[in-house]
């Protein structure tokens, strides 16, 4: 997979497999044909993205959020299918904002969003805009997180639809570290410590399909 670092606000990237390492704070990306794209930073980044028609888009994060704003934008045209995965711990204040806006027909969005609570909070605004006169249009937006305070992370779902010819499914989870899966664990001999870390290594993994890319980093 190639690493590049983006130094200008638009860029496009057209059948590639990329790691960007860096990118200005406000970023417009263009998507032609099929695309991975793992991010490295995120961290107060306004990231807007277009998916021209017959696209497809694979756009990963995993890594920690610091006392950071993030507002991700992806607006997807006429036959196109986006599977955005976001795996992250939080520590300090923090706000993500992100927004999926369908404006043709035929299309697939996939949001995964995953999040573990480190030290502080945060707050994930998400939008999913179907406008009208669209069909075919399948929308999954799933948003989970452990942690061991509930006022540490608040969930903002704003699913707007403006069709009826649409799948468009929203799930939000917050919980504890599941107490079935730590006494299974412990059970084999492993540590609270080690038990609780594991949990939480393979609830972030979990939604990964680029592991490597990332962990070895």
């Amino acid at each position: 997979m190639n690493k590049i670092q983006v130094e200008e606000k638009n860029f496009s990237l057209q059948e590639e497999e990329v790691f960007i390492e860096s990118s200005p704070e406000e970023l417009y990306l263009t998507i032609q044909g099929n695309v991975t794209c793992l991010l490295k930073q995120i961290e107060n980044k306004t990231i807007q993205v277009l998916l021209k028609p017959n696209s497809h888009l694979l756009m990963e994060f995993v890594g920690t959020l610091k006392n950071s704003k993030t507002k991700i934008v992806f607006v997807s045209e006429e036959n196109t299918s986006l599977d955005f995965h976001l795996a992250c711990t939080y520590h300090l204040q923090n706000e993500m904002e992100i927004t999926s806006q369908v404006t043709s027909s035929n299309t697939k969005n996939t949001i995964l969003v995953r999040a573990i609570e480190q030290n502080g909070s945060f707050l994930i605004k998400a939008t999913g805009d179907i406008l009208k006169n669209t069909v075919n249009n399948k929308y999954q937006e799933e948003i989970k997180a452990i942690t061991s305070s509930f006022e540490s992370i608040t969930i903002e779902p704003n699913l707007k639809v403006s069709t009826n010819f649409v799948d468009a499914v929203h799930n939000a989870v917050i919980s504890p570290v599941n107490e079935e899966e730590l006494f299974y664990l412990k059970s084999k001999g492993l540590s609270d410590k080690t038990s609780t870390s594991l949990i939480k290594e393979g609830f972030l993994k979990g939604i990964i399909t680029h592991q490597e890319e990332f962990f070895r980093r």
